[in-house]
C-alpha cells in the first residue's frame, strides 16, 4: 500500500454507468451535508427553511440535482453560493414543480406527450383491439405517473379523455364521432365496456393512497414525515381543517370523504383507537 503524503490529481473521471459512481456520489453527498451542517451550527446567516428547522430537512440530493431548503432570500444564497441567476420553478421528470394551483397550462407536458406518442402510431393500420391494447398499456402509463403526485384539474382530465376517445374511434388526434358514450367504454368488460381505467377514478384512488401513508404514518417517507410535523401538528388527517394550507394539501385532505366510509375504528384500545 502506497499512502501518498500530498493530495494528487485524478488519471481520469468515473461516467455515471461505472459500478464506482454511486459509491463517489455518496460520498460527496455526505461530505455536502457535513459542510451544510457546519455552516448552520457556526453561522448565524445560514438557517434552516422555517418549516423544515424541526425536521432538519436542509437539502435533498439526486444524480443531477439538489434541493435547499433555506430562507428566501437573494442576498442570503449569494453568500455561501455565487448564484447568478434565479427564476421560477421548472419541469422535472414530467412532473411541475409548483406550490400553487395547478393550472391547465402547469399540465400541458402531459398533454403533449400523450399526442405525441399517438401521432407515432398515426398511418399505421391497427385493429379497434388494438387501440384499446395501446391506451390500457401505454398511454395510461401517462397518468399514473402525473396522477399519483397531483390531483389533475378537471378540465386536464376532459383533455385527456378527448384524446383518449379519438384515438380509440379515429385512431389519430382530430377529435370526431364517438359510437359510444366514454362512460360506457370505462365500464369492466362484464359489463359491456371496455375495461379502461376512468381518469379521474385513477386519479382519486392513486392519491388516496398518498393520504393513507399519511394515516399510518409511513416511516420511510420524507413527504409523510413533513406533513404529519407541519401540517397535521397534533391533529389527525380526520379532524384537521380543509381550509388550511396549500392548494394541492387542501385538495389531497378534502379526499378523505371517500376513505373514511372504508375505515372502521375501534374505541376499546387504552392507547390509540385502531383501525
Amino acid at each position: 500500500m502506497v499512502i501518498s503524503m500530498v493530495f494528487f490529481g485524478g488519471a481520469r473521471g468515473l461516467r455515471q454507468g461505472d459500478p464506482m459512481s454511486p459509491y463517489l456520489f455518496v460520498l460527496v453527498m455526505e461530505v455536502l451535508r457535513l459542510i451544510l451542517q457546519q455552516l448552520i451550527e457556526q453561522d448565524e446567516k445560514f438557517t434552516f427553511h422555517w418549516k423544515c428547522r424541526d425536521t432538519g430537512l436542509f437539502h435533498l440530493s439526486f444524480a443531477d440535482d439538489l434541493l435547499l431548503f433555506s430562507s428566501a432570500d437573494e442576498s442570503f444564497f449569494c453568500w455561501p453560493f455565487p448564484m447568478r441567476s434565479s427564476g421560477s420553478l421548472p419541469v422535472r421528470y414530467g412532473l411541475p414543480l409548483v406550490s400553487s394551483r395547478l393550472t391547465l397550462s402547469d399540465c400541458q407536458p402531459l398533454l403533449q406527450k400523450i399526442d405525441k406518442r399517438i401521432g407515432a402510431w398515426v398511418g399505421i393500420p391497427l385493429t379497434f383491439a388494438a387501440h384499446v391494447q395501446l391506451i390500457k398499456s401505454v398511454l395510461m402509463a401517462f397518468n399514473v405517473y402525473s396522477g399519483s403526485a397531483f390531483i389533475l384539474p378537471k378540465g386536464i382530465v376532459r383533455q385527456i379523455e378527448k384524446l383518449l376517445r379519438t384515438f380509440l374511434w379515429k385512431g389519430t388526434t382530430v377529435s370526431g364521432y364517438a359510437k359510444v358514450a366514454w362512460r360506457d367504454v370505462c365500464l369492466p368488460m362484464e359489463e359491456g365496456g371496455q375495461g379502461i381505467r376512468d381518469i379521474q377514478a385513477l386519479n382519486y384512488s392513486l392519491m388516496c393512497r398518498r393520504l393513507w401513508d399519511v394515516v399510518v404514518g409511513c416511516s420511510d417517507s420524507i413527504w409523510v414525515s413533513w406533513v404529519r410535523h407541519y401540517r397535521l401538528c397534533k391533529n389527525s388527517v380526520w379532524t384537521v381543517n380543509t381550509r388550511v394550507g396549500s392548494w394541492a394539501w387542501r385538495k389531497l385532505i378534502r379526499l378523505r370523504i371517500l376513505v373514511e366510509p372504508h375505515v372502521e375504528f375501534w374505541e376499546w384500545s387504552f392507547f390509540l383507537p385502531l383501525a
